[in-house]
């Protein structure tokens, strides 16, 4: 009887013990830093607007939905903080001929752009924030990052601009201002000539 007493106790310490070492251990939390999230979470009500170097166009893309997530991530084992910025190009057509829709991600330090040209999906890799000039050798879309004092577009000149390069497979350049985002792309979508957009104006809420 001693025994079953003693052994009863034995096991209710360590189911105790197990309990305290999982409330007091935590699976860890990380979120996304401020500075990233200042820079490029956008909301509904934002817009820019481009002059396509191809057609002449002038065409809008506005911010439709931002969505804000946590997600697991197994090994190691934390959760972390995301959000998506969904931006819709008002004027897609011809389909399979434009840029109809961006992604911007954000995920802890480091921020992703995603390209949708038509019905061909460009999921580019993240660049870690704040940006810093040099070579960026991602798993697909390797990139290079340069920094301007200040650069030029469309007659307007901004400060602290973002060049970020992709190669391999592509050769697209993004030019990114900390307050407006997009401010120049110049992409080679497949099977058509390399486009320009140009900044024309813009509106930002945050």
């Amino acid at each position: 009887m001693k025994n079953i007493i003693y052994l009863t106790t034995v096991l209710c310490i360590c189911i105790m013990g197990m309990y305290s070492c999982k409330k007091n251990n935590p699976i860890p939390h990380k979120i996304i830093d401020a500075d990233l999230k200042g820079a490029f979470d956008f909301q509904p009500g934002t817009y820019w607007i481009f002059k396509d170097s191809l057609t002449g166009q002038v065409d809008s893309f506005y911010v439709r939905n931002n969505w804000s997530s946590v997600y697991t991530n197994a090994s190691p084992s934390f959760t972390y903080d995301a959000i998506i910025v969904d931006i819709k190009e008002v004027n897609e057509y011809p389909f399979g001929l434009d840029t109809s829709m961006w992604e911007i991600t954000m995920d802890q330090s480091e921020v992703g752009f995603s390209d949708w040209y038509g019905s061909y999906y460009l999921n580019l890799d993240p660049t870690t924030y704040p940006f810093t000039s040099g070579i960026q050798p991602y798993a697909v879309y390797p990139h290079t990052v340069n920094l301007f004092n200040s650069f030029s577009s469309n007659g307007s000149t901004f400060n602290n601009i973002a060049e970020i390069h992709f190669t391999s497979t592509i050769d697209d350049y993004l030019y990114i201002d900390n307050n407006v985002c997009f401010i120049k792309m110049i992409l080679n979508q497949p099977g058509i000539s390399e486009r320009i957009w140009e900044i024309q104006r813009w509106n930002i809420v945050k």
